[in-house]
């Protein structure tokens, strides 16, 4: 074996578990889930005492059509990836969201408000799909997460 064939072996086998190792963190990256979570208020009211909340895409409002308020706006929205843990996310001050993966595209999302469960889903979610889950709040009015998964 000459010199140069060893050098090159090596030189090989080192360009080889660099990309076995390069490629790991890209193989975990593939397990995760995109989701978006956006915090809905509704409420028979033309306007939101809060000037931030927006009102709700015109496809969001079908999708909310069959809950009793004629009204829905955006308080917050974010992007979560879960993974192989569970996550949560403070959505406002009184309500936090957690999602975890049960495998084969079943998640469980449990929804809080003000420190105490409101409710649990365990539910198939393909991407583009959504589910809603909420609670009634004060003065006749409700609020709701609609989680959809974008990856």
């Amino acid at each position: 074996m000459t010199m140069r064939s060893s050098v090159f072996k090596w030189g090989f086998g080192l360009w080889l578990v660099a990309f076995v190792f390069c490629a790991l963190p890209a193989r975990a990256a593939a397990g995760e889930v995109k989701f978006e979570a956006i915090l809905v208020w509704g409420t028979n009211d033309d306007k939101s005492p809060d000037p931030s909340h927006k009102p709700v895409s015109e496809a969001m409002a079908k999708r909310l059509k069959d809950f009793k308020w004629s009204h829905y706006f955006e308080v917050a929205r974010k992007e979560i990836t879960v993974g192989k843990d569970e996550i949560k996310v403070q959505m406002s001050k009184d309500c936090v969201v957690s999602i975890k993966s049960l495998g084969d595209d079943q998640f469980e999302v449990n929804l809080f408000g003000k420190g105490k469960i409101v409710g649990t889903i365990k539910q198939k979610l393909q991407k583009d799909r959504c589910l809603v889950t909420g609670g009634n709040a004060s003065n006749s009015t409700g609020w709701f997460v609609v989680i959809k998964r974008v990856r």
